[in-house]
């Protein structure tokens, strides 16, 4: 795979203006947009550079640079990290973290249902996300509320028969939307395998469905980590610190607007 250069903070109608910053530090393959599913706009650039020396100072130079009022984030990664950061969760504080206080209730009080105030005892707590308390499906119940919470209807399969996928997110706005999101919470935090991601693929195919989306509390394995870099306008995953991502962005959806 070749050297990449993940950077923050860059929008697709500021192109021209990366390219020509990027052209000192060396022979560019490719720049892409990924585009963000809650905004189906783009805030981030992926650029794949000839050499890993270019990519290292690319990446150097550009961080915490300042384009047209935003400030850069720039990081080389080798391979693919699905929308994770880079240190383990255990060593560093959340982004974006919620301060909503100590919880009033205990997770065994708060699992009987999915509600508002589990997930704001979830952005307290978020370890509880790997607790036996909270089972497989109770897991697949939150994720569905995270998405109702970003305005789409949720569709949660049979436990007995999933079909491939765990949660179906659909939406219309400007076009019409639907998302395959499969669920996992391994044990012992093993990493996710391909096999689980090429099956989602499968079926994404077959249901002909916008994206198909992995979201786990542990990770990904080697092979399925690049399965989904290779198709990234089709795939996508969320671990432990993505999940997280979504908790924070469900409550600040949640808060009232000023005014």
């Amino acid at each position: 795979m070749p050297p990449r250069v993940y950077i923050d903070g860059l929008s697709e109608d500021s192109f021209g203006t990366i390219a020509d910053l990027l052209k000192p530090y060396g022979k560019i393959r490719s720049v892409a947009f990924p585009v963000n599913l809650f905004t189906l706009k783009s805030s981030d650039a992926i650029v794949e550079f000839e050499s890993e020396e270019s990519a290292a100072h690319a990446a150097k130079a550009l961080d915490g640079t300042t384009i047209a009022g935003r400030t850069l984030q720039a990081r080389q990664q080798r391979e693919y990290r699905p929308q994770s950061l880079k240190e383990p969760a255990a060593t560093r504080p959340y982004p974006n973290e919620v301060d909503l206080g100590e919880p009033s209730s205990s997770i065994l009080e708060l699992t009987s249902h999915v509600n508002q105030e589990l997930i704001e005892y979830l952005a307290r707590r978020p370890e509880a996300l790997r607790s036996t308390d909270i089972s497989s499906r109770k897991f697949e119940e939150i994720i569905a509320e995270l998405w109702r919470g970003f305005g789409y209807e949720v569709e949660l399969t049979k436990q007995t028969r999933d079909g491939g996928y765990d949660v179906a997110a659909i939406r219309s706005s400007r076009v019409r939307e639907k998302y395959l999101i499969e669920c996992k919470r391994p044990t012992g935090h093993r990493p996710v395998g391909v096999a689980v991601v090429r099956s989602l693929y499968g079926v994404l195919k077959a249901e002909e469905a916008t994206k198909g989306i992995i979201a786990t509390t542990a990770s990904l394995s080697r092979d399925a980590t690049i399965f989904v870099a290779d198709h990234q306008w089709v795939l996508d995953a969320r671990d432990f610190d993505g999940i997280y991502g979504w908790i924070t962005e469900y409550l600040r959806l949640k808060q009232p607007s000023a005014g």
